[in-house]
């Protein structure tokens, strides 16, 4: 191993140099300061001292010489900083940067071999046997310029020619074809690439580590053959035109990531920089490799249903990291960059590369397009899916992306923050727009019942809930009251608290006798309840339903808080009427039977008649609607 005077080179670069070349640094004082790129920096904590060439950050401590600092950044061995920091000074050396970019060279024969296999390739392309890999250019409409850029090749139809070349006339042994991977296994001297077109892959310091074969003809042959893995490549730690694209998408400010060769083509073809992740989702080295480059990422994958669920996931790696990003949100015709641009022309893929979305925005699209947003439950778990993304956008622009998120998801803008404030555990149900308040409750969001909690309950009530609403502050109020009731219809105790500033609803007991009255109702409605819950595996008609009764029960109640008895000639007429409506007369014998037992219980009151005439007309409309739509339902099954 070579030794160096690392003392002498550092006195001959120039620190401040050095790390504006990766960083916007400002003058201050004596020294320097820019945002330290080791920690979410948001105040300029970085201080650079030219005279002692020294660098140090008085939040995380990071600090050290040019070298190091490059070293650190790039994460990359201390040797090739060096020798980086030096390039960028105009300083010379003698440093050669060996295998697996380390200083030793036991890999350089690897290295060695597969240049010269990439340059076979190259020039095989051109020759009068490679008609087939000419053909699949042409058809791809791939002009000279860019094959040569890319390097593309190809690799004899005859298995054996290559690697005969390779031993006879570049002097490489078996050993280390072997190692390289272009080898077929089970101890074949053949090119496991035969017939193939080539695209060589190469590191981020820009040497060739492997190659990706793709057929040229409709066969049961895997469409792309790609090197083993091996002591130089590591296709987790790789992107396809990394090297090659970096210095075009730090002059842009960005980089888009896409899964095909073709895809990364076609938008270095339009002056756009392109890295592709050759069909995997994005490793953990290979999201630092795209950090390090301190530009936005724009993903766009396929659009079909799995390129977005991978697209999800690299989305929400990013956003834990709190790394900047945007979706490319307009390929939605099916087709990708490739296509656009043979089809449609360049003018026409720029312009749809540079529609870029907000993640957020993106996903509630393709959520909403799926049926995914539908109810309830999915909004809350979409907001809590995305929360770190609604969390990482800037506080100027989130009022604007509220905007365009609350239509999609059908919810106030209120109730997302609301949602992402951390004192709050649920988005409030008042904050709902008003023709989607359908909020339900699921078992996440409820605790285990209490002792009062009578298992044949279960029973008679199984479209409730067998669990009770956590984390309200008027819980124990309404547990007081320790009644079977209670603890089983959770989902009346959700709506009675949602009304629980009013007084008058926990004074003198009328929660109890509330109570009583909602839970008959509730029997009554158990048959409709439970067709709606199993036939559309949403229960938000069910929520509304209740809902829209509570208020004209509470309605009434509010206007005759003291009103505890009800004529039973009124009563009469009251059961009349629902025999035409229900298939369950037991249901009307126990409403009635609660009215019995408040006159039982309590004094004489005469109640205003109208105003139960008018109570109880809207009850029967809502009934009446309610089996209209069961009804409906029930016809649409039958077809």
């Amino acid at each position: 191993m070579a030794k160096y005077d690392f003392e002498a080179l550092k006195a001959k670069v120039d620190i401040v140099k050095v790390i504006s070349h990766y960083i916007d640094v400002t003058k201050k004082g004596n020294g320097y300061a820019a945002l330290c790129p080791f920690h979410n920096d948001s105040n300029p904590s970085l201080s650079i001292s030219p005279s002692k060439q020294i660098f140090n950050c008085f939040v995380c401590h990071t600090g050290g010489d040019a070298f190091s600092f490059v070293s650190k950044y790039k994460k990359i061995p201390y040797l090739n900083a060096v020798k980086e920091a030096c390039d960028i000074c105009g300083v010379p050396t003698d440093i050669k940067i060996g295998d697996n970019f380390s200083s030793d060279s036991k890999n350089t024969p690897i290295y060695n071999a597969l240049e010269d296999l990439a340059k076979y390739y190259e020039v095989y392309l051109t020759s009068a046997n490679a008609i087939d890999g000419k053909r699949y250019i042409q058809e791809r409409h791939l002009p000279e310029d860019i094959v040569k850029k890319f390097r593309i090749g190809f690799a004899p139809i005859d298995p054996e020619l290559s690697i005969k070349m390779m031993r006879e006339k570049k002097n490489h042994s078996i050993e280390t074809l072997q190692k390289s991977g272009v080898l077929l296994g089970g101890g074949q001297f053949k090119d496991r690439f035969f017939g193939r077109i080539i695209f060589p892959i190469t590191n981020s310091y820009g040497k060739v580590v492997g190659f990706s074969g793709r057929r040229i003809k409709k066969s049961d042959e895997s469409k792309y053959v790609n090197s083993p893995e091996s002591v130089v490549f590591h296709k987790g730690n790789l992107l396809y035109n990394y090297y090659e694209s970096k210095e075009l998408a730090q002059k842009l400010n960005k980089i888009y990531v896409v899964e095909g060769f073709m895809d990364v083509i076609a938008l270095t073809r339009c002056n756009l920089p392109a890295v592709g992740t050759m069909g995997t989702a994005l490793t953990e080295n290979q999201i630092n490799l795209l950090n390090n480059l301190k530009v936005n990422i724009c993903l766009s994958l396929d659009s079909d249903n799995p390129g977005q669920q991978a697209m999800i996931k690299i989305s929400s790696e990013l956003a834990k990291r709190k790394i900047k990003h945007q979706i490319v949100g307009v390929l939605k015709d099916g087709k990708d960059p490739d296509e656009i641009l043979n089809t449609l022309g360049e003018n026409t893929l720029i312009e749809k590369m540079n529609n870029l979305e907000e993640p957020v925005i993106h996903f509630a699209k393709f959520y909403k397009d799926n049926n995914l947003l539908d109810t309830y439950d999915q909004k809350l778990s979409f907001v809590q899916t995305f929360k770190q993304h609604l969390l990482n956008i800037d506080q100027m622009i989130l009022p604007s992306i509220l905007k365009d998120l609350s239509p999609l998801l059908e919810l106030k803008e209120e109730a997302v923050l609301e949602y992402l404030k951390e004192n709050k555990e649920k988005i409030s149900e008042d904050n709902f727009v008003p023709e989607y308040d359908n909020a339900v409750y699921t078992e996440a969001d409820y605790i285990p019942p209490d002792e009062n909690y009578l298992p044949s309950e279960e029973e008679y009530y199984p479209e409730i809930p067998k669990y009770s609403p956590k984390n309200n502050t008027n819980k124990s109020t309404y547990s007081n009251y320790k009644s079977k009731n209670l603890n089983c219809a959770d989902v009346i105790y959700s709506i009675l608290t949602k009304y629980d500033t009013r007084k008058s609803i926990i004074k003198n007991n009328i929660l109890q006798k509330k109570e009583s009255f909602l839970i008959n109702y509730i029997r009554s409605s158990r048959d409709a309840c439970n067709y709606i819950v199993k036939n559309l595996n949403d229960t938000s008609f069910y929520y509304e339903f209740v809902n829209r009764f509570v208020n004209i029960a509470f309605s009434f109640y509010d206007k005759h808080p003291n009103s505890t008895y009800i004529e039973l000639t009124s009563l009469d007429e009251f059961q009349n009427k629902y025999k035409t409506i229900y298939k369950n007369d037991r249901a009307i014998d126990e409403i009635i039977q609660v009215f019995k037992d408040y006159s039982d219980k309590n004094d004489y009151q005469e109640p205003d008649v109208n105003q139960l005439k008018k109570f109880v007309n809207e009850y029967i409309q809502i009934k009446t609607q309610f089996n209209q739509l069961t009804k409906l339902l029930q016809e649409k099954e039958k077809k």
